[in-house]
């Protein structure tokens, strides 16, 4: 196994998301999984997602509508002889189907795009719905050539890019790493950032706007890491008081310290938590949702349980590219409801249960 990563799943137990790569033959083939486990350790089901030349993950996270994004490298066919490759969002219900896959390039003029092994967390989801990535951009040339820059990369809650940013250091070869972004009250993002050849141990907190740009370097160079280059981002977090921990790597040492950025917004926490509900509600079952007929062609029932205490809740159909293409209120006195698909076109839908501003559980829906 190359990566894992577990994500609490809704109503107890997890998901374990990993990477594998192995030859079949004398082909080299890897895939990407997705595993659930109940809260007593056993596998109920796991879902494989292959793609080509052990692409690594990123990272794994909850959406804003209640289902999972899984992100990947996903290399692709060599163009005009150059190795391409690009960020892949593939979105999975809490079931494991796949639902769609987003191609994302981090820059026009940098065709290579991977995980800086070297960085913290590459992930966060933002309060929009949306998600911020870093990782590590390469401007291969037939002769060899190469030019790694890091890069971020912000996407709306639909997985539409909103703004890539490539950093582009003043002098030649010199190796940055971005990693850890957080989001800032006012929407501003923070970035951990290193440097290689670094003597003086210095480290950044790079600060984006809203819109991407590049507004704040605060540089930081710790006491007592001298002879140590403090050169790989392992962690940045927020605190209660403002204050901010960053977790540093030296090769040979963890380095941890405590900064305070005058005037900084506070870090505030993104959508894309666990789904409602994380526990059973006393007397009372978890939130279900079933549908028939499914596919449908004119009208589906839809019969639901919500967790005792539900004030509002509603039934959202969405479709493929994250369109809101239905909205049911229900009443939580009820158990069953009627949702018109007749005049929708046929296709794949995201039939999601959501109560109280948070989401219960997704089903997939087939309108013919």
């Amino acid at each position: 196994m190359e990566f894992a990563q577990v994500l609490a799943a809704p109503g107890g137990g997890a998901y374990l998301h990993g990477s594998t790569a192995f030859f079949s033959g004398t082909t080299y083939r890897s895939e990407s999984f997705l595993a659930r486990f109940d809260s007593l350790g056993t596998e109920l089901w796991r879902r494989t997602y292959p793609f080509r030349n052990g692409s690594p993950e990123f990272g794994t996270t909850y959406t804003a509508y209640g289902t999972l994004l899984l992100i990947s490298e996903a290399s692709l066919p060599p163009i005009s002889g150059i190795p391409a490759s690009r960020l892949r969002l593939l979105e999975v219900s809490q079931h494991g189907d796949s639902l769609r896959r987003v191609l994302v390039l981090a820059h026009p003029n940098y065709p290579l795009i991977y995980r800086d092994t070297d960085s913290g967390p590459h992930l966060r989801p933002l309060r929009d719905g949306g998600f911020v990535f870093t990782g590590v951009a390469d401007s291969l040339t037939p002769g060899g050539g190469s030019t790694t820059r890091p890069f971020v990369l912000r996407v709306d809650r639909d997985l539409n890019v909103v703004w890539r940013y490539v950093h582009r250091p003043l002098a030649n070869f010199t190796r940055y790493s971005l990693g850890s972004p957080l989001e800032l009250a006012d929407g501003s993002l923070l970035v951990l950032a290193t440097r290689g050849n670094n003597p003086a141990s210095t480290f950044w907190l790079f600060r984006f706007s809203p819109a991407g740009a590049l507004t704040h370097q605060y540089a930081f160079t710790p006491a007592g890491t001298a002879g140590q280059q403090v050169t790989q981002p392992v962690g940045l977090a927020g605190l209660s008081d403002s204050s901010l921990m960053v977790a540093l790597n030296s090769g040979t040492a963890t380095y941890t310290a405590r900064v305070r950025v005058p005037g900084l917004p506070r870090v505030v926490e993104g959508a894309g938590g666990v789904p409602l509900p994380a526990r059973a509600s006393a007397g009372r079952p978890l939130a279900t949702l079933a549908l028939f007929p499914n596919p449908a062609s004119a009208a589906v029932t839809v019969a639901y349980s919500l967790p005792a205490a539900t004030r509002t809740a509603a039934l959202e159909l969405h479709d493929l590219a994250g369109r809101l293409v239905r909205r049911l209120p229900l009443l939580a006195a009820r158990s069953t409801a009627a949702l018109e698909v007749r005049a929708l076109p046929p296709g794949l839908y995201v039939l999601t249960l959501r109560a109280q501003g948070r989401t219960l559980t997704t089903q997939k829906l087939a309108v013919q």
